[in-house]
């Protein structure tokens, strides 16, 4: 017997952090030999058997994953039939796991950052762990506080650690994330981070009816643990110039100004400078935009933060950062004074504004195209862009409408404008798009709608601009959608179209015919569909309202075979309950993009009265056979009489008169 010690610490990240021991074993003899193994103790494996051929030397591996702290013992006995028993006795030491170093994390001013702590459970059991946190001020675990985090045996949880700065640089930005277990100890996690100055955050979109107004709120969240004075700028840049180049001139003069009263933006601050703003709280900034041109509007807000006390902060290590902000990328987010601190820090909001068409609300000026499904057709769409051009800015009495193609041989009308394509352009390009209300009806009908821009002109006078679009529908099943067509100016505008696609029940696709065998007997046809495309689709066949409910479809759900196979089989049965009714029913088969229609005709059986004789004869007295003989017509009888008979009385005389 020989005496081992394995140390190792309770693994809690990955099952590779095992101890591994090896144990050197030889076979003596000349034959080949097979050693069981036999593994007592906690967190000890291996394999179960060992073959050695004659003379060969092997090195054994134990691996030691504890799930316990603390001092426990196990055994390794190899045990052969020729060789006989080897024992090694293990004293097992499982210590506490040393605290782990996470990378370190940067995150702008005002922003938030996470990175992923890897737990994993190396026991058989469930595992439940209480998570805690030394610095909630800037650190915090996406985990529900009230509950425990729980892990499942050999599994893996990725728990998300955020990071939100208070300070630039280093400063205060560590915490030790702590998960208690019973079974395993601590496991302990050491975060640090870094404040680093806020870059121009992306632009904040805001959209406006044109000559209309809309307003936004920007939040503004004070990130630092001390109050600030707070001054907002709304500012604008020239589009001929480069945003960077304008963002590269925000210096004070430029805090000190606002925007211009021509511009489409409007800080409603009553008090814009010199805002007192506490520790962690949140500002919001109200703001309008009125477009008077249907282009692309910008403009920039600028919030200035300055220490209460007037101090300047300081930055320590990032100060290179900075230069490289004022030097290179031209974006201003900070001044220094003269002893190197910074004097601000600042946030830059660039704003958008998109301004739209007023929307067409009247129902009757939304163009229809309506198309009986299984069918097509193509039509033109003209649609009126006011406000393209300058001259324009006024009310169009129909901003669109739908008319047949010119035939080929025909003559266009003449238009008193500009042709607008290949060299002369308004306002730029133009680029278009079709909007779903929903993703299920882009599904139904981006494949049965087709939209491409034919020509573009422009009024002289009034500066109008019109796109003529050739719009191709054709709908492969009934359907009621409202879809908008959207253009868009290179320079910015927004132009929406409401179009009203309908399509109208398809000509039935067969008239099935089934014959009835009987009363309350059924009868049955069945016939085979496919999908019409290289993959199943999934079906669903019913009767429509009104079907004689003697008609059964079978089955009602399921997946149409793809093209190239026999097909899915449908079948129909027909068990009628009355005589002398012709049934009727509609029945449609449908996926997601395409319909069938049968008209389905029961034929009643002719009704033949039975007839027979007794097998066995009646007893009597019989009935005359004459009452069950055909019935006798008198009338015609006496019609064929040429005298008079006994019992009349003028006997003998003849009834034809001389």
């Amino acid at each position: 017997m020989f005496n081992l010690e394995i140390t190792n610490e309770c693994f809690h990240s990955l099952p590779q952090s095992a101890a591994m021991m090896e144990v050197p074993i030889q076979n003596p003899t000349d034959k080949e030999l097979t050693l069981s193994v036999t593994i007592e103790g906690a967190g000890l494996s291996g394999e179960p058997k060992v073959t050695l051929t004659p003379g060969e030397e092997k090195w054994y591996q134990l691996l030691f994953a504890p799930t316990v702290v603390g001092k426990t013992r196990g055994s390794l006995i190899f045990y052969g039939d020729t060789v006989g028993e080897f024992w090694y006795d293990l004293d097992l030491v499982a210590n506490t796991p040393a605290p782990k170093v996470l990378p370190q994390m940067e995150c702008e001013l005002g922003r938030w950052t996470r990175q992923f702590i890897r737990l994993y459970n190396p026991t058989d059991e469930p595992i439940e762990l209480e998570p805690q946190n030394n610095n909630p001020n800037n650190f915090s675990l996406e985990v529900d506080p009230a509950k425990p985090v729980i892990l499942q045996p050999r599994s893996s949880l990725m728990v998300p650690l955020q990071f939100l700065p208070s300070a630039l640089g280093s400063a205060n930005h560590t915490a030790e994330i702590t998960f208690c277990t019973e079974q395993l100890g601590d496991w302990v996690y050491l975060a640090s981070g870094t404040g680093i100055l806020p870059q121009p955050l992306d632009p904040v979109m805001v959209s406006a009816e044109f000559q209309s107004n809309t307003s936004l709120i920007i939040p503004f969240r004070n990130p630092f643990d001390e109050p600030v004075i707070v001054d907002v700028i709304l500012t604008g840049y020239d589009q001929e110039k480069d945003q960077k180049q304008f963002l590269h001139r925000i210096s004070e003069s430029v805090i000190k100004q606002s925007i211009t009263t021509e511009s489409a933006f409007c800080l409603l601050l009553k008090h814009p400078h010199n805002i007192h703003l506490a520790p962690r709280a949140t500002l919001d900034l109200p703001l309008t935009f009125a477009p008077n041109r249907m282009e692309l509007h910008e403009a920039v807000c600028v919030v200035s933060v300055r220490r209460e006390d007037g101090h300047s902060w300081k930055f320590g290590q990032q100060a290179m950062k900075i230069e490289t902000l004022d030097g290179e990328s031209g974006e201003r987010s900070a001044s220094r004074t003269s002893s190197g601190g910074l004097r601000d820090v600042r946030w830059i909001y660039p704003i958008h504004g998109v301004p739209e068409s007023h929307p067409v609300k009247d129902a009757a000026r939304a163009a229809t195209v309506e198309c009986q499904a299984r069918n097509r057709v193509e039509e033109r769409l003209e649609v009126t862009l006011m406000g393209a051009a300058p001259s324009s800015a006024g009310g169009y009495p129909n901003p669109m409408k739908t008319r047949a193609i010119t035939p080929i041989d025909a003559q266009r009308p003449s238009t008193d404008g500009v042709i607008v394509g290949e060299g002369n352009t308004v306002a730029e390009e133009f680029s278009y798009e079709i909007e779903y209300d929903s993703e299920d009806a882009q599904s139904l009908l981006e494949h049965s709608l087709g939209l491409s821009l034919v020509r573009k002109q422009r009024d002289r006078v009034s500066g109008v601009v019109v796109l003529v679009f050739n719009l191709i529908f054709a709908p492969a099943k009934p359907l009621r959608h409202n879809v908008e067509l959207l253009v868009r100016s290179a320079t910015g505008g927004v132009w929406r179209f409401p179009i009203r696609l309908c399509a109208t029940e398809p000509t039935p696709d067969d008239i099935i015919t089934i014959e009835s065998v009987g009363l309350n007997k059924e009868s049955a046809v069945a016939f085979r569909l496919t999908s019409q495309q290289s993959h199943p689709i999934a079906f669903h066949a019913y009767f429509v309202a009104g079907s004689d409910p003697e008609f059964h479809v079978s089955p009602q759900t399921g997946e149409l075979l793809p093209l190239g196979t026999n097909g899915t089989q449908i079948g129909i049965s027909f068990t009628p309950c009355i005589y002398g009714k012709q049934y009727n029913a509609k029945l449609v088969i449908q996926t997601h993009d395409m319909q069938w229609t049968y008209n389905i005709r029961g034929m009643p059986q002719v009704y033949k009265p039975p007839v027979g004789r007794s097998s066995s004869p009646i007893a009597g007295p019989h009935p005359k056979p004459n009452l069950f003989g055909p019935k006798r017509n008198f009338l015609k009888e006496n019609m064929q009489l040429v005298t008079t008979g006994v019992s009349s009385p003028i006997k003998g005389t003849s009834i034809l008169l001389k």
